[in-house]
């Protein structure tokens, strides 16, 4: 149960994850917000998709959608995803169902704290409910379970650290065609490729300002900056302000992402709060082979090194560009990098294991119930 405009890697996870537990036996009933295209996917795998709807703090005709699902199906366990409203909703349906299905919820990020008075009360609800009806939390990052125990709102011993997935038959450099043609980009230029949500805490600005000094250096240097949001707007006309029109490339929202870390050379992301969690972002430019260039800030350094194509600097434009220079000079570098970059994935990263992980959490909760 996740409410989600655009799947993209997660759907992957959730697909697959569905795979993984109709191979047992078992079955996953997926609960989206409202019909979406990208739901024909898990119907072609014969997953049953519910539309229930799903609104803050609580909507009730999905309570209502929620508690006959439970018991159509006599459902086990709930997993929630994205957004307070659906652990609110999973949590209330634990409590009211003579089933009392086991509760997990997942952590995509860590808890919002806007002010002083929500965080207190936000605070005081969340313990009350991981205390009477949660029975695993899933956060995606050592960062997030940290945060989590040091706001008092989770029971440290409900907490297991399960990281993201990636599709490495998607995301896989040797079946992909890159775009650089449909996006007036030559063969000879050299391609720095960000792709991300336009939020404020993603931090545009900061690439913008590395692409300035990088393009004043090089020559033949193009910016792709994939994805779009709340901030897009604002980061086109910084990147007009630098006269940078000519260098950097803004594509919007894409479904293809694997076709633009294809056109690419490597990757650059500066969040604000990149720690929270480790981005897919992260593991798709890796399974691609590009290297990243990231913020050293949260949990990317308690993951990976440098050995394993991820290079992290200061979330500031001089060094990101220093860097970037740098890895631009040793071509060598860069392949080798890549190369790393797609072995961890594959050792540690991918849909499969996340969703054997996952079905081992189901597993478990069932039997301690």
């Amino acid at each position: 149960m996740f409410n989600a405009n655009f799947l993209g890697s997660f759907g992957d996870s959730l697909l697959t994850l569905g795979k993984e537990l109709k191979k047992n036996n078992d079955q996953m009933i997926v609960c989206f917000p409202e019909e979406r295209d990208w739901m024909r996917a898990f119907k072609k795998e014969d997953i049953p998709v519910e539309i229930v709807p799903m609104s803050y703090p609580v909507n009730i005709k999905g309570i209502i959608k929620l508690f006959d699902l439970v018991n159509k199906y006599r459902v086990e366990v709930i997993h929630t995803n994205f957004g307070i409203e659906s652990r609110i909703a999973g949590a209330i349906i634990k409590f009211i169902s003579p089933l009392h299905p086991n509760l997990v919820w997942h952590w995509r990020g860590g808890p919002s704290r806007p002010n002083l008075l929500k965080k207190v009360i936000g605070s005081a609800i969340y313990k009350m409910l991981d205390i009477m009806l949660v029975d695993i939390h899933i956060p995606n990052s050592d960062l997030i379970r940290e945060q989590l125990i040091s706001y008092g709102i989770v029971t440290p011993k409900k907490v297991k650290v399960i990281y993201n997935g990636i599709n490495i038959d998607k995301f896989n450099p040797s079946q992909v065609q890159n775009a650089r043609n449909e996006l007036s980009i030559e063969s000879d230029e050299f391609v720095i490729g960000n792709v991300c949500n336009y939020r404020p805490e993603e931090n545009h600005k900061i690439i913008i300002d590395t692409a300035k000094i990088v393009c004043s250096k090089e020559k033949d240097i193009r910016f792709l900056m994939v994805g779009d949001g709340s901030t897009r707007e604002a980061i086109e006309s910084y990147a007009k302000e630098l006269n940078l029109k000519d260098k950097v490339i803004f594509t919007g929202l894409r479904t293809d992402v694997e076709k633009m870390y294809a056109s690419c050379d490597l990757t650059i992301i500066s969040h604000e709060r990149c720690g929270e969690n480790l981005a897919n972002t992260v593991l798709e430019s890796m399974a691609m082979e590009k290297p990243v260039v990231v913020s050293n800030v949260g949990s990317i350094g308690k993951v990976f090194d440098e050995g394993e194509g991820v290079f992290m600097v200061p979330p500031e434009p001089e060094e990101m560009a220093r860097k970037i220079l740098e890895l631009i000079s040793t071509p060598d570098a860069i392949i080798k990098a890549g190369k790393m970059g797609r072995e961890a994935v594959l050792k540690r990263f991918t849909t499969n294991l996340w969703a054997q992980e996952m079905r081992s959490v189901f597993m478990e909760v069932s039997r301690s119930s």
